[in-house]
């Protein structure tokens, strides 16, 4: 009986090696497990008096009693071999664990190593920024802005230009020069000549400015070189400036200078305007009758600009030839009511025109001011250049001269 009973029980002495791993070997089979394919035997187990049990069996039933154990023996050795190949996958799977365990390790110290690595790199990289003192932190100062020319108050005409290079410098650069000392200092080192010697007596011996502020400094610089007058200034500057032989839109730009400062209503500006341009133009714009004339400063600049433009395209350097008359001929722009602020012109120029009366009276011009005032005239309203008729052009005058023999 005590050999039955070792076979009925399959062979568990070799136990899964140990591992790291917390394991459970797998469970033998039971007949438990397999009651219903081995009945005779479960009931073996499950017996009161097993010894009585087994004598039953075998006289009774031995024939399937030794054919049921015959099947649960090979069924016993066919779960071992099935337990051992297990046994074996787990031995390879605890191998290649601990294998997998030596590479993670590897990998942690690499991984240290170049943390470090990169740890020394980042102290050097800031080691040496702070050596150039171009530290990280430090914000970038604003793209360097030309500064003024120097002033030496030699050319008191300079003074406006000055100012407004140096005001926009310190706008534009600021942080160049955070504090009020600092501003100040630009401010001096901008002055040359007379010019810084009007502010040396603000200058201590050791650098310090006592001035209270820029704009202190900047008002003795208007005190000593600025115009008193400016509006005075440019209105005297509209009223003598001629074109002459000069280019017109550097002309143009110099009048339009002064115009801007002078004060002047639209109407003195074109007055004024118009007593100054060169002759040839003055001819172009005697074509368009005075009521269609601009009456705009603005517009009436324009105007001329597109009339310079017009001559240049058949006579690039119409302005060279043939001075400018003394005086020329005006049409004003209409005003529909004397405006109170126009300033009087009498004394600039000497207005020269030509009226219906003088063709009627069949006046001959006296001087090239007139010439040029009644070759206008007949321009504007189609009339002979000769005889001031308006039935035919100076090319089919009857009483001109060049036609005269002609059939």
């Amino acid at each position: 009986m005590a050999q039955l009973n070792d076979n009925l029980t399959p062979n568990t002495t070799d136990s899964p090696l140990s591992t790291s791993r917390t394991s459970t070997p797998l469970p033998p089979p039971t007949l438990a497990s397999d009651s219903s394919q081995f009945p005779l035997l479960t009931a073996y187990h499950s017996a009161a008096d097993p010894l009585t049990y087994i004598t039953t069996i075998i006289s009774n039933q031995s024939d399937t009693f030794i054919s049921e154990l015959t099947n649960f023996l090979h069924y016993a050795d066919q779960a071992n071999d099935n337990y051992r190949s297990l046994r074996t996958l787990h031995q390879d799977a605890t191998l290649e664990l601990d294998s997998l365990r030596l590479v993670y390790s590897d990998l942690q110290t690499q991984l240290q190593t170049t943390i470090s690595q990169r740890d020394i790199a980042t102290s050097q990289r800031d080691q040496l920024i702070s050596s150039l003192g171009q530290s990280s932190h430090t914000p970038a100062r604003s793209a360097e802005h030309p500064g003024p020319q120097p002033f030496s108050g030699t050319n008191p005409a300079e003074l406006p230009n000055f100012l407004s290079g140096l005001a926009l410098k310190l706008r534009t650069n600021s942080d160049w020069y955070p504090t009020l000392q600092t501003r100040m200092a630009y401010v001096y080192s901008c002055l040359e000549g007379l010019a810084a010697g009007q502010l040396t007596h603000g200058i201590k011996a050791d650098g310090t400015i006592t001035f209270t502020s820029v704009e202190e400094m900047l008002q003795i610089l208007r005190q000593a070189y600025g115009d008193i007058d400016p509006v005075y200034t440019a209105q005297q500057r509209v009223i003598t400036i001629r074109q002459n032989f000069r280019q017109t839109d550097l002309f143009l730009a110099e009048w339009q200078e002064a115009a801007l400062a002078s004060g002047l209503t639209d109407n003195t500006l074109i007055a004024l305007l118009h007593a100054s341009l060169h002759t040839k133009i003055l001819q172009r714009l005697s074509f368009t009758p005075r009521e269609n004339q601009p009456t705009v400063t603005s517009s009436f600049v324009a105007w001329i600009r597109q009339v310079d433009a017009t001559l240049r395209a058949a006579e690039p350097y119409y302005w060279k030839s043939k001075a400018p008359a003394t005086s020329n001929p005006q049409f004003l722009p209409n005003s529909a009511t004397p405006n109170p602020d126009a300033m009087d012109i009498s004394a600039a120029t000497t207005t020269v025109t030509w009226t219906a009366a003088d063709v009627t009276n069949k006046r001959r011009p006296g001087s090239q001011a007139e010439r040029d005032a009644r070759k206008a005239y007949n321009i504007a309203h189609k009339l002979c250049q000769w005889c001031s008729e308006p039935s035919h052009s100076s090319t089919a005058c009857p009483t001109a001269p060049w036609n005269k023999g002609k059939a």
